[in-house]
């Protein structure tokens, strides 16, 4: 087409899009949209993670050695809590937002793959999560630790795990399937 003109406002020029997966700016993603269900209303920061599919992939290795010890100590914690290995974890959402105090409030929810479910006995909850007790919120069951509470909701059949502060974590129970609302 025509050269713009020198004077042309930046408005005025259209910018053109090319679509070539080959170029090394193309997103990498693949895959359905993140789900929100489960995580916090009022979230102000998601990240989501699909650590099957990195475990799977050769440049996923490099990628995942390549974070560090704070995300390897992050991978040992999601293996202990879920019973499985990354290989085994579909996906990780987190979602955080600041809290009042200036602190950080956030949840995590793991999702495993295929027909791997998470432990469902007493012994598991207590050494992995450390479940001193239980309530009922909603008709599902919260299990509660010194700092953290555990929630597997039974429309998920065990392979989701839901993480949060305990204080946090009734209202993500209250708000059930439905996505959450963001700011």
């Amino acid at each position: 087409g025509p050269a713009p003109r020198a004077n042309a406002s930046p408005a005025a020029i259209a910018p053109v899009v090319i679509a070539d997966d080959s170029l090394p700016w193309a997103a990498p993603t693949h895959g359905s949209a993140l789900p929100l269900t489960y995580l916090p209303g009022g979230s102000q920061l998601l990240l989501g993670a699909r650590p099957a599919e990195i475990m799977a992939d050769e440049e996923g290795l490099i990628f995942f050695k390549a974070l560090g010890p704070l995300v390897e100590s992050a991978a040992s914690w999601l293996a202990s809590v879920t019973g499985c290995g990354l290989d085994g974890i579909e996906s990780v959402h987190a979602g955080g937002q600041a809290a009042a105090d200036g602190t950080v409030l956030g949840a995590c929810v793991v999702r495993l793959e295929g027909g791997r479910t998470i432990p469902d006995q007493d012994d598991f909850r207590s050494r992995q999560w450390g479940a001193e007790r239980e309530t009922q919120v909603s008709g599902e069951t919260i299990h509660h630790g010194p700092r953290l509470a555990f929630w597997t909701p039974k429309a998920d059949v065990g392979r989701v795990l839901v993480v949060a502060p305990t204080d946090f974590m009734e209202d993500i129970v209250r708000g059930g399937t439905s996505p959450p609302p963001l700011p």
